[in-house]
């Protein structure tokens, strides 16, 4: 899976977490051009990306 946010690829080292009913069950980091290997994914998940270092950036995909 490729994720992007605002049109540009997430940045390389970025952490995704799946969560479902307010748990992480799961997390990875982002590798060249926002691509990323997720395994097992609920349909009913949620997925959130953070980046940054000062002020973290998030953007979250349902």
């Amino acid at each position: 899976m490729n994720l992007s946010y605002n049109g540009k690829p997430l940045p390389f080292g970025s952490q995704v977490e799946i969560s479902q009913d307010g748990q992480v069950i799961s997390s990875g980091i982002v590798a060249n051009d926002g691509e990323v290997f997720l395994n097992g994914v609920p349909a009913s998940s949620q997925l959130q990306a953070k980046w940054g270092i000062v002020l973290p950036n998030s953007a979250k995909q349902h």
